[in-house]
């Protein structure tokens, strides 16, 4: 299960430099030594900064919050497949921001067979309704939304009317 770690990190104090800039990355991983990790990975890629020149100074997990209400979400992603780099934005609806980004990682996996460190977040932002572009999604955004009951599971007896907890057929699954 992921997390959503927030790191800070600098590059090393040094004479020219005394108070270095400070970075600070949200970053989806499923633990923090690996979250660190990928902070190190953006950084040498994004500001030319390696682990051995620079420092972490605080790694932070963002709790979740118990949400009842489903949100929509939206993240802009770059994935790396056998062909080339793509940029893409992808659109869920789910709970938590990390449950969104683990159906992201699952989706991008069964359908582009793309691996976890191949793909990069760039943003994942909460979207409102009107704002929706993907059509799968658009689909169950309405108030009268209902769903078909394929099986109507008939219950067990009570016991005080069988006389026995057990019975001697099995659960019928026919409406």
């Amino acid at each position: 299960m992921l997390q959503q770690f927030e790191i800070c990190g600098r590059p090393l104090p040094s004479e020219s430099t005394p108070t270095p800039e400070i970075f600070r990355m949200k970053i989806f991983a499923p633990n923090d030594m690996v979250a660190k990790s990928r902070f190190w990975y953006f950084m040498k890629r994004l500001q030319k900064l390696k682990r051995a020149n620079g420092e972490i100074l605080s790694v932070v997990e963002v709790p979740n919050k118990a949400e009842d209400t489903v949100k929509n979400y939206g993240m802009w992603i770059r994935w790396r497949s056998r062909t080339g780099i793509h940029n893409s934005w992808r659109e869920y609806r789910s709970n938590t921001v990390t449950s969104a980004v683990e159906k992201m990682y699952s989706e991008m996996a069964g359908q582009h067979r793309v691996r976890w460190g191949n793909i990069q977040i760039i943003s994942v932002d909460e979207i409102e309704a009107e704002n929706i572009r993907r059509n799968h999604i658009t689909e169950v955004m309405g108030e009268n939304v209902k769903f078909p009951l394929p099986f109507a599971f008939q219950h067990a007896k009570k016991v005080i009317q069988t006389g026995s907890r057990y019975q001697a057929r099995r659960p019928s699954m026919a409406l």
